[in-house]
C-alpha cells in the first residue's frame, strides 16, 4: 500500500510549508539552508523508521480488523485506489490547511461569542476584557495585536 512512501511524501509536503519559519529562526550563518535541508532529511528519514513501521501497524490493528486491512489492500491494487494512495499525502495536506484556514478565519467570532455567551470571562480571560459594555469591534478590532487575535494565533499554533 506504499505507506511509507506516502507518509514520507506527506512529511516533505508539511516540511515545505515550515521551512521559512525554521530558517528564520537559525542564525544567519552560511550554512543556515543547508541546515535546514539537514533537519529536513533527518525529519522525513522518521517516517522510514522501523519504529515508525511499528507503531503504524499498532495503530491499524487498533482501529481496523484484519479483514478490513485485507479488503483495503484489494482496494489499493485498483486503478481507482492506486490513484487514492497517490494522491493522499496531498489531500492530507491541503485538508490540514483548509481547516487551519477556517479556523484562523474564525477564532475571532468564536472567541467575541464566548465573551458574550459566558459573561465570567471578562476580565479572566485575556481575550475578554473587563469591560463588559464593549463598543462593537472594540474586542478584536483590524489591530493584528490584539489579544484575541494573539490568542487566536496561539491556538492555531
Amino acid at each position: 500500500m506504499h505507506v511509507q512512501d506516502n507518509e514520507t511524501k506527506l512529511g516533505q509536503v508539511l516540511f515545505e510549508s515550515l521551512t521559512p519559519a525554521l530558517r528564520a529562526s537559525l542564525p544567519p550563518t552560511p550554512n543556515r539552508d543547508q541546515i535546514v535541508s539537514a533537519y529536513a532529511d533527518r525529519l522525513v528519514a522518521l517516517f522510514r523508521s522501523q519504529e515508525f513501521v511499528d507503531r503504524s501497524v499498532e495503530l491499524y490493528a487498533r482501529y481496523l480488523s484484519d479483514d478490513d486491512v485485507k479488503a483495503l489492500a484489494e482496494f489499493y491494487k485498483t486503478p481507482a485506489g492506486q490513484h487514492f494512495n497517490a494522491a493522499s499525502p496531498q489531500l492530507a495536506t491541503e485538508g490540514a490547511r483548509i481547516g487551519q484556514d477556517l479556523a484562523r478565519k474564525n477564532i475571532p467570532d468564536i472567541l467575541r461569542s464566548l465573551c458574550r455567551d459566558f459573561p465570567e470571562l471578562h476580565g479572566a480571560a485575556n481575550f475578554c476584557p473587563a469591560n463588559k459594555l464593549e463598543k462593537k469591534g472594540q474586542l478584536i478590532g483590524p489591530d493584528p495585536g490584539s489579544s484575541a487575535n494573539q490568542a487566536a494565533e496561539r491556538v492555531m499554533e
